[in-house]
């Protein structure tokens, strides 16, 4: 398999407002600037588009970035407004944003260890437990934040983290997550929905 840097030399092909096409067995990663100019507008510094991997800005040279197709999640070309600090779907500065897999992956682990810690304390307890500290939970995946909300009849965990564009959900008994799941026990992940206008 060909590997390509997360450069901006090569090219992408937007689809929509922010899917990438890959090409035979190579992932072209990198950013054609009028693409991103034609997405979001011109980047205010006059540099490359930013790039956003698994939640955190990466500054200074990609050219040291190299990953298998595979170890992609999720690949967009999105728009960031360094006023509000949000992403935008139309307006903004141009940002490569990438989820790997081993992250995508890591996240629902620490969904999965929620659940798990959960069934032992309501073992123990005859309750769900209320926060993450009250589970023996520590060491979660970095740049993410896990929400619990409980109750007598059963809790819910949501990860979010400030520069991600999904939430991933796990649940059990009678609370719903915010997203509208229906299947108890399982991870779901939802898109995060982006301005448009």
């Amino acid at each position: 398999m060909t590997r390509n840097p997360i450069g901006f030399r090569t090219r992408i092909v937007a689809l929509g407002a922010v899917a990438l096409m890959t090409v035979g067995g190579a992932l072209p990663l990198a950013l054609v600037e009028d693409g991103a100019a034609m997405k979001c507008g011109p980047m205010a510094s006059g540099k490359d588009p930013h790039l956003v991997m698994d939640g955190r800005f990466v500054e200074g040279p990609r050219e040291g970035i190299d990953m298998e197709r595979e170890d992609l999640h999720t690949v967009m070309i999105v728009c960031w407004d360094p006023v509000r600090r949000v992403f935008h779907a139309r307006r903004g500065e141009p940002v490569i944003y990438v989820i790997t897999t081993p992250f995508h992956d890591s996240i629902q682990a620490d969904l999965v260890r929620v659940l798990e810690a959960q069934d032992a304390f309501h073992e123990e307890h005859a309750r769900y437990g209320s926060d993450l500290t009250e589970l023996g939970i520590r060491d979660l995946t970095e740049g993410i934040d896990i929400e619990l909300v409980s109750t007598d009849s059963g809790w819910v965990a949501t990860a979010r983290g400030e520069l991600l564009l999904e939430t991933c959900h796990i649940f059990a008994g009678e609370i719903l997550p915010e997203n509208g799941m229906q299947e108890p026990r399982k991870v779901e992940c939802v898109d995060v929905k982006l301005p448009q206008g």
